[in-house]
């Protein structure tokens, strides 16, 4: 076996294995990898009608995925010898599919955040208003929703101390503290929801350990 053929055909291998593991984009890039080999003219003899036959295979699996078809809807065909131009196609399916999986992503954090905002917003009107249990409820559903905004829990915390509901800030600001790059103040924040709920040891402690006095 040459060189040519073993890479062509350890690519159609992993194609398969990734295909049979609904991984349909890491079996595309296979794919191309092999029709990129198979163009370079060093896949010959038995090697050369084995790939080709396992490249007729993937493809007509291929041209049954939602992937393949919201990229060409006519479906694609594998001929010996039109390499080339099999090979671009595929290459531009992996890049239109990825585009649209980034997109989507983007949407979603988008959403996501959009989201986490109203709750936060929601819950302080519900503070506002004494709805303190509801108010709760909806920064824990904010709270679940937290990714990488920093800032959340302190910005509850300080919600929850103007609301005079000291217990509540402090289940927040305790997170805050955790997340924060610089809790410095959040744990400032921590300090006085402790000692207007009455727990000055835990108050005085926290004081120490973030060097507040």
């Amino acid at each position: 076996m040459d060189s040519g053929g073993r890479a062509a055909k350890t690519h159609m291998a992993r194609a398969k294995a990734y295909f049979q593991r609904h991984e349909v984009l890491r079996a595309v890039e296979e794919i191309a990898a092999a029709l990129f080999v198979v163009q370079g003219g060093t896949v010959t003899g038995p090697d050369k009608l084995a790939v080709e036959s396992a490249l007729r295979e993937m493809v007509a699996l291929l041209n049954r995925t939602d992937e393949l078809k919201a990229c060409f809807p006519k479906g694609i065909a594998y001929k010996p010898g039109f390499e080339k131009p099999l090979h671009s196609a595929l290459v531009q399916m992996v890049r239109l599919v990825r585009q649209a999986q980034e997109r989507e992503t983007y949407t979603q954090t988008l959403e996501r955040k959009q989201k986490l905002d109203k709750l936060l917003g929601y819950g302080r009107k519900l503070l506002e208003a004494g709805k303190v249990q509801d108010a709760d409820g909806a920064f824990q559903e904010a709270a679940d929703l937290y990714v990488d905004e920093h800032s959340l829990f302190r910005l509850m915390g300080e919600a929850c101390l103007a609301a005079k509901q000291p217990r509540m800030a402090s289940k927040y600001l305790k997170r805050a503290v955790k997340v924060e790059r610089n809790p410095k103040l959040s744990a400032t924040l921590l300090v006085r929801s402790l000692e207007e709920s009455g727990n000055i040891p835990a108050a005085r402690k926290l004081e120490a350990e973030f060097g507040l006095k």
